[in-house]
Formats: structure tokens, C-alpha cells, sequence
């Protein structure tokens, strides 16, 4: 614990109190706040005298030399300027860190930070963001309130390179972030969280294509073919007005997919399996929309009685009926690679390989447009008339 005096601009000295530790915010604009019993906010009028202090919260071990603090922040004058410069910078910054100015470490060689006093959300982001667990990305997140310091610009050739060097460093570690944040929420069917974790990861870099279609294919799958299209225009329109370009080829194929419609609005996981003879029921505007089964799960449901050899029928309305029941809305029961195990499986084996209506069939089963054209107007009448043998 550090005994200071507290001092308040309007009304002086007051008491002496206990400083339990001063935050250091980096991440957007700067500020400093002394922690007594409450958060207790610090101006530091130097824009030195606060890039002074960021650079060193940065350092591995908060410490730096003398003569490379003056060099950087000094460095267009004579070496004993530079050092007087530095010292006048310190007088000043004692000052306005009255509530907690024993978190400067000085001595003769260097000047530093009280590593145990002070607490950096830069420093605390990059711990968090390495940690494996859902719970640390989450903190990061929170911890992340905008790039580092981008309004601490000091037109100091030495240490603006250094500001855009951890500015970019950061920005890559919250990227990452953001990315695996955005693919637990997708894995989990959590589409407001994985869409709201691709706004943060496109915000750090909005003319980024690659990052842009991760938006895209979350909106076009949890929000829906209009929504998705409405953002796409706005990043054609933002490329063309920041960049003078036209979207990528990558991006323009996912455009002309979700125009499509190949995209599957996605739906919360956990929800109860509809049962098999779903198929063979038409679905009700209050139907829940059935969720879609991977190829694995579907490979297990049980064939629809109208799909089994033992059908007595003629051939011909096996085949027309099997058709009519798998184009039905409620095939959607499946997912295209499971649907097409099932037709491979069962059509297939029942009626032959090579027959022409089999494969008109299965195209038009597989048709990506929502109008679904009749069977009757695919297949060729001679066709669809004559009995398969």
C-alpha cells in the first residue's frame, strides 16, 4: 500500500489515505484513475508527459534508461537539453499525479513505474487474449475500448514508430480475438454473439474484404437474404468512396450466392428433432421450421414407407410419388449432403441408376431456387408416362 497526500485542485490538502493502485487506460483515448475507496480521475496536461508514461506502462519491466527517454522524446536537441527537457517533464508530471505520483520510480540511471501500484488494460488484454478459456476472450473483449492511443500523435518520427508498432500489434491480437469469439458464438448457433463479434473484428479494419464476407455469411444465415444484401451494398459503397474499388472476386461470388439464396438461415441448436414422418407432412405456417440434420443423423432416420420395394404400385407411381413427397418444403427436413446419401440410398437402388427420370429427378430436388418447378414440366412426358423396369 502507498500513503499519499490527497490533494484536490478546488479545495487543497485534505487528508492522507491509502492508494490501493492506479489503472492506466491505453485502449482509446488516455486517461489515469487513482483507486482510494472510488475510481478518482487524474489530468496530465503534457501530451509528453503522458506518451512518458504509456511508454513505459508498454516496457516489460516498466523501466527505462535515462538517455533513452531523452533520445526519444528529445532527441532533435543536445544531449544536456534532452536531459533537462526529461527532468522539467518529471517536475511536471509529479504534479499532476499528486493523488498517486509515488508510482514514479526515479533514480539516477532510469525511471520507471511501480509494476506492483499500477494496472495497464493493454498489458491485462494481451494476458487475457492468450488464455484458451471462452470466459478470458470475453474479458479481453471488454478490455477492448478502441485502439491504442490514437490520439497521442507527437509528430516524433522515433516514437510515432513506435506508437504504430504496438497500435498494429494490438489491433492483430484483438483481431484474433474477435475471430474466435465470432466462431464459438457460429459453432453454438449463437447468431446475435457471432454477429456481434464480426461488427468488432470488421470495426478494427472496415475496408478488409475477408473480414467483411465473415459479416456477410453470419447475416446472410442469421439474419436473412435482405439483410445480408443491405450490408453488402454499404461495403460496395464504402470501397468505392474510401478506396476508388470495386469488391473483390471472393466477395462478389459470396454477393451472387446469397442472391442465390444458397445460404440456410441457421437456427438455435439444441432443438427438438422433428420425428421422420415429418417428411410426409405438409408443413404449417405454425410449424417450427425444421433444423437441419447433418448427413450422419439423416443417414439414420428411418425411409419413408413410400420409398421401400414393397410397395405394390407400378413403377411409375412409386417414382412420381417419391418425387412429389421429396420436393415437398418440408424436405428441407435434411441438409443437401444428406439429402443427397438419401436419394443415392434408396431412389437409386430401388429404380435403377441409369434412368433418365431418376437423374432429371435429383436435379431438380437439388434446384437451389425457392419456386420449385413441377416434376411434370422436367421430365420429358414419354418419359414420365412409360413404366420403369
Amino acid at each position: 500500500m502507498i500513503s499519499y497526500v490527497a490533494v484536490d485542485s478546488s479545495a487543497g490538502l485534505r487528508s492522507m489515505s491509502k492508494l490501493s493502485h492506479v489503472t492506466l487506460r491505453l485502449l482509446g483515448a488516455f486517461a489515469i484513475e487513482a483507486n482510494v475507496s472510488r475510481p478518482i480521475p487524474i489530468s496530465v496536461r503534457s501530451r509528453k508527459a503522458r506518451a512518458l508514461l504509456a511508454y513505459l506502462a508498454m516496457k516489460p519491466d516498466y523501466r527505462a534508461r535515462r538517455e533513452e527517454l531523452a533520445a526519444l522524446f528529445w532527441g532533435d536537441n543536445p544531449d544536456a537539453l534532452a536531459r533537462h527537457s526529461l527532468r522539467q517533464c518529471l517536475i511536471s508530471l509529479r504534479q499532476d499525479l499528486c493523488l498517486a505520483s509515488e508510482i514514479l520510480v526515479v533514480d539516477r540511471e532510469a525511471i520507471g513505474l511501480c509494476a506492483q501500484s499500477v494496472c495497464v488494460d493493454a498489458r491485462r488484454f494481451m494476458s487475457l487474449a492468450r488464455s484458451a478459456g471462452p470466459d478470458g476472450l470475453t474479458q479481453a473483449a471488454k478490455l477492448w475500448q478502441g485502439a491504442f492511443l490514437p490520439d497521442l500523435a507527437l509528430d516524433i518520427e522515433e516514437f510515432d514508430s513506435w506508437h504504430r508498432r504496438e497500435a498494429d500489434r494490438l489491433s492483430a491480437v484483438a483481431a484474433d480475438v474477435f475471430e474466435a469469439l465470432c466462431r464459438n458464438a457460429d459453432a453454438n448457433g449463437d447468431g446475435e454473439r457471432a454477429i456481434a463479434a464480426a461488427e468488432r473484428l470488421v470495426a478494427l479494419e472496415p475496408t478488409r474484404e475477408d473480414r467483411q464476407r465473415t459479416a456477410l455469411m453470419l447475416f446472410a444465415r442469421y439474419k436473412g437474404r435482405e439483410a445480408a444484401l443491405s450490408r453488402a451494398r454499404q461495403f460496395t459503397d464504402l470501397l468505392r468512396s474510401e478506396l476508388g474499388v470495386s469488391p473483390e472476386a471472393a466477395t462478389r461470388a459470396l454477393i451472387d450466392a446469397i442472391k442465390r439464396g444458397d445460404f440456410e438461415p441457421a437456427h438455435a441448436p439444441n432443438r427438438a428433432q422433428p420425428a421422420a414422418q415429418s417428411v410426409l407432412k405438409p408443413v404449417s405456417l405454425q410449424d417450427k421450421a425444421p433444423r437441419s440434420l447433418p448427413c450422419e443423423e439423416a443417414a439414420s432416420v428411418p425411409a419413408p414407407a413410400v420409398l421401400t420395394p414393397s410397395n405394390t404400385a407400378s413403377a411409375t407411381r412409386r417414382f412420381g410419388v417419391a418425387s412429389r413427397l421429396l420436393l415437398h418444403p418440408s424436405s428441407s427436413l435434411f441438409s443437401r449432403s444428406a439429402r443427397s446419401s438419401r436419394w443415392d440410398s434408396q431412389v437409386h437402388q430401388n429404380y435403377g441408376r441409369r434412368r433418365p427420370t431418376c437423374s432429371a429427378a435429383k436435379r431438380l430436388w437439388f434446384c437451389p431456387s425457392p419456386s420449385i418447378t413441377p416434376v411434370s414440366q422436367t421430365i420429358p412426358r414419354s418419359r414420365a408416362s412409360s413404366p420403369i423396369t
